[in-house]
């Protein structure tokens, strides 16, 4: 079986279905936007089996493995429950601090959508505004 971070096409053609949208977030910090990197080193080391237990609505996500109850935040709990709403309360504790929440579609591969969790809330950066177009600025300071 293959792993791929994103949903692939179905061997149809049909669209796969849709994963809950992401929170928009600059942040590459423990329980924010997950980074290429870090995906990369999940899939490279051990994970633990879990299933998801709770999710509130401050981001905190209860989670059972062998080993006892394990809480980790996210900034994103509206994800977490979509995941759980399409794939089950399973899920995969991975390091460095991802959630895996796996699929296997119709032609045997596996779909695992990561969710990065840390052990503490961190707010979100702020967005700065795009900068405007050159010809508004110009317009605001006429020469002459």
């Amino acid at each position: 079986m293959s792993e791929s971070p994103t949903e692939p096409p179905s061997p149809d053609g049909a669209a796969p279905p849709a994963t809950p949208p992401r929170v928009d977030c600059s942040s590459y910090g423990r329980g924010h936007t997950v980074h290429v990197i870090q995906w990369r080193l999940s899939m490279e080391r051990p994970k633990t089996e879990g299933h998801v237990l709770g999710v509130s609505g401050d981001g905190w996500i209860d989670v059972g493995t062998l080993d006892g109850m394990r809480r980790f935040w996210t900034h994103d709990p509206g994800r977490v429950r979509g995941l759980l709403d399409q794939r089950g309360s399973a899920c995969e504790v991975r390091s460095p601090g991802l959630l895996g929440f796996r699929e296997v579609q119709g032609d045997g591969s596996v779909a695992t959508s990561m969710v990065s969790v840390g052990s503490e809330p961190t707010p979100c950066p702020r967005s700065d505004p795009l900068p405007r177009q050159r010809d508004e600025i110009t317009n605001e300071n006429p020469s002459g």
